[in-house]
């Protein structure tokens, strides 16, 4: 039921993956399926902040976390702190998200899996990016950058040089901006890589473009932004 339910929800049914989520949760709750019950509640959690549920997303997320706790699995529970900390971030609790963050942090680094501390890593940048730290922000960009060039990570480095370039143009720093705007496209486009990203890239290499005179590029990075699948 709950993967019938993750394939309903990608298919645009919500309120049909909402009753298979529910009545996978009420199963493993009956039969005692407590590791079951920790990784539908992981899903349902997502289900639930995808709809902008928020407190919803919260509630299924830490008790997901206890759960984890419990039957000892830390690579959950750094993902379930890491979950947490995107609620938060979302709902603009800046501070509450850099806490679960930091949290996540530790767990990741003692498995040490290089994309996962590198996502922690990012959100860190980001939340301190929205708490005003610029500085901090940077600096957790910078980690999370020097760590996916080590792994041979270039969509995650391209994602950390990209998101750099957005606190540049907070500092005024526009030629810097650019700069790490045009590097984060350039690698995007070797890639073939174009999702969410591309568009975004795409989008924000436009904004610095115009920043620096450079109008008459801007239309056609924003024209093909527009086009570039989500």
């Amino acid at each position: 039921m709950g993967n019938i339910a993750r394939v309903q929800s990608s298919l645009g049914k919500p309120e049909e993956a909402y009753k298979s989520y529910q009545g996978a949760v009420t199963l493993q709750r009956e039969i005692g399926d407590k590791k079951g019950l920790g990784v539908t509640l992981i899903s349902l959690g997502g289900f639930y902040k995808a709809r902008e549920q928020y407190d919803e997303a919260l509630r299924v997320y830490k008790e997901s976390l206890q759960i984890q706790r419990d039957v000892g699995n830390e690579n959950n529970q750094a993902l379930c702190l890491n979950n947490i900390g995107n609620v938060y971030l979302a709902k603009g609790q800046s501070s509450d998200a850099l806490t679960y963050y930091e949290r996540a942090l530790e767990l990741r680094k003692k498995a040490n899996i290089p994309s996962q501390v590198g996502e922690t890593l990012h959100n860190l940048a980001e939340a301190s990016l929205k708490a005003g730290d610029y500085g901090q922000s940077l600096d957790y960009h910078l980690k999370a950058l020097e760590l996916f060039r080590s792994s041979s990570d270039k969509r995650g480095a391209a994602i950390q040089s990209y998101s750099m370039g957005t606190i540049f143009e907070y500092q005024g720093r526009y030629g810097a901006a650019l700069k790490s705007k045009e590097d984060a496209l350039k690698t995007f486009r070797e890639l073939q890589d174009r999702g969410f990203w591309m568009a975004e890239i795409l989008s924000g290499y436009g904004n610095s473009l115009s920043q620096v005179g450079r109008y008459d590029e801007v239309q056609q990075n924003l024209a093909e932004a527009i086009i570039s699948p989500l």
